[in-house]
Parts: structure tokens; sequence; C-alpha cells
């Protein structure tokens, strides 16, 4: 049974784990690389299992990050928060999408949705990491906790994390949307700034209650 066990966790390593740290790593380097990868599976028809690697492995990691961050909401507010959050970059991602379509991009709509999906995976491991270690790096440095503590948005946890998601996708999104739609100089801003006002026209209502 062990064996077997053993063998199906090997298996499930090199099948998903493998691609998993290879499309973190991407994300992390190159986030234009991403792109033809998205292409790729779209036209292989492997799109979903793609997908769903990244964003079950993400939501997994990203999860478990996040009950080791203090004062943070109970876990069941936040997988509610998570599941609206969610919906709404899908809705986000449209939105994206039209205004590239408005202003000339030519890729169509499932890898710009594909691509905002995967910035979303990305953002939410990324951002829960890096809340975690500042906030154990304050917790262990007092001068620096305090400095924070009379800072707008870093008097919590959940003001971090608002802070980190908004900074990375701000980078995010045009790095990977901009470049998929072939924009260069203003239009490649102009995605960026466009999705980083929608993000927070949505995100500040989740983070104006201390949801996050």
């Amino acid at each position: 049974m062990g064996d077997f066990l053993g063998g199906l966790g090997s298996k499930i390593y090199d099948k998903y784990g493998k691609e998993y740290a290879g499309w973190f790593m991407s994300m992390l380097t190159s986030p234009a690389s991403i792109v033809s990868k998205s292409r790729q599976v779209r036209l292989d028809g492997t799109q979903g299992e793609y997908l769903l690697t990244v964003l079950a492995t993400s939501i997994f990691l990203g999860a478990t990050i996040g009950t080791m961050i203090p004062n943070r909401p109970p876990m069941q507010d936040r997988v509610v928060v998570f599941a609206v959050v969610s919906l709404l970059w899908l809705f986000l991602s449209l939105l994206v999408h039209f205004f590239c379509r408005m202003i000339g991009g030519k890729e169509e709509a499932q890898i710009t949705v594909s691509l905002m999906t995967q910035n979303l995976a990305f953002v939410y491991v990324a951002s829960n990491f890096l809340t975690l270690l500042i906030t154990w790096v304050t917790l262990a440095y007092e001068p620096l906790r305090t400095d924070l503590e009379q800072r707008q948005f870093f008097k919590s946890p959940g003001d971090l994390l608002f802070v980190l998601q908004f900074l990375i996708l701000l980078y995010l999104v045009p790095m990977t949307v901009s470049y998929a739609q072939g924009f260069r100089g203003f239009r490649w801003f102009m995605v960026a700034v466009f999705a980083a006002c929608f993000a927070v026209l949505f995100g500040f209502p989740v983070f104006a209650q201390h949801s996050c």
C-alpha cells in the first residue's frame, strides 16, 4: 500500500508538480513567456488541464501560507471573499479584453482570460508569502512594526496584502496581456492603468471591511 501511494505521489509530482514549478518560475522571472505557453495549450486542447493545475495548486499554497499569517479573518470568511473576488476577476478579465479590442488588440478572449487568471493565481501565492515574510520580520523588529503601523495601508496584514496584490498586478497585467495583444508604448501602459483602476474598484469594498 505504501509503495502504491508513494508511486502515485511521484507520478502526480512528475505530471503536475514540475509543471507548476516551471510555471511559477516563468511568472517570477519572465511573465511574458507564459503567453506562448497559453497559446500552445489553447491549440492542443489542454488549456483546461493546464489552468486547473495552476489554479488548484495556487489556491492550496496561498491558503496554506495564509493560515500562518497572524491577525487574519477566519478561514471560512476568507474562502467566501476568495470566491467573490474570483468571480469579479472573471468579469474584470472580460472588461480588460474588450478594452484591448477597443484600442486595437487582436488576441482572442480565451487567451486574455487565461492570462488574467494566471496573474491572479500568481498574485494570490506571492502576496500571501510576502505578507507572511514582512509580518514575521516586523514582529521580530519592534521599530519597524511601529513605523509601518503609522502608515495607512500597513496597519494590518490584510492592508499589506491588498497593497502587495495591487502592485504586483500593476506589473503583471501589462507584462502578459499587453504583450499578448502586441501593444507597445502608450497602449501598453493604458492596459495597466485600466486593469489597476477596476481591480481597486472591485477590491476596495473587501479591503474597507477588513475581510482580506
